[in-house]
């Protein structure tokens, strides 16, 4: 920045110079060339990290319990740990690619055969007991946890600490006004005395 001396002054543009005036007397800068491009890549990482925002906000149940991390937030985490792989299409028409997506993260081992269905309006989810008595990540008393998103209604139902890795299966009721509507699944495990969780995985799209 210069300050203007001449008998002449002038504030606006001229050229690449502009003119202003401040603090009561008159100084130039060089015109500012915009610092917001809007290239391809630009705009595919903007679309990106909006669709997955929106997404994670709809998750905020449970990715505040479990993607706990000292240097950044659990919103942060979670879009840190799906961005490279959660999804599908092209600029500008992505999409979430649901089974791909990991709502929970950490050690706590998955139960065998983990599966859901629909059952009378409500979601049934089995397993198979997988207890292993001398490792501390696969025990009997271990929380089941399961999430359901319905992309229609924009909800989600988080059942959270629910049955345990022993009782085999557990049911998680579905609204009404959900009915006719499309639901992706995800199944984890969690200690919550020690407030330690497994990856999840996804167990499907159901229509309820």
């Amino acid at each position: 920045m210069a300050i203007q001396t001449s008998i002449v002054t002038f504030k606006g543009k001229l050229d690449n110079t502009v003119g202003q005036k401040s603090f009561g007397g008159y100084s130039l800068r060089k015109k500012a060339n915009p610092r917001n491009p809007r290239t391809v890549k630009q705009l595919t990482q903007r679309a990106k990290i909006k669709l997955i925002g929106t997404f994670a906000g709809y998750l905020k149940g449970i990715i505040n319990k479990t993607f706990k991390n000292s240097k950044r937030t659990s919103f942060s985490e979670f879009i840190n740990k799906n961005f490279e792989t959660c999804f599908a299409g092209s600029y500008p028409n992505f999409e979430i690619q649901y089974d791909a997506v990991k709502v929970s993260q950490g050690p706590i081992q998955l139960p065998g055969n983990p599966s859901a269905s629909v059952d009378g309006g409500n979601i049934s989810v089995s397993w198979t007991d997988n207890t292993v008595a001398d490792i501390p990540e696969c025990q009997s008393e271990d929380k089941v946890n399961v999430v359901v998103y319905n992309s229609a209604q924009e909800q989600t139902i988080c059942a959270l600490s629910g049955a345990k890795r022993s009782d085999n299966q557990t049911t998680v009721s579905i609204p009404n006004h959900w009915s006719g509507d499309n639901v992706e699944v995800w199944f984890c495990m969690s200690q919550p005395d020690t407030n330690r969780w497994g990856d999840s995985t996804y167990l499907g799209s159901l229509s309820v």
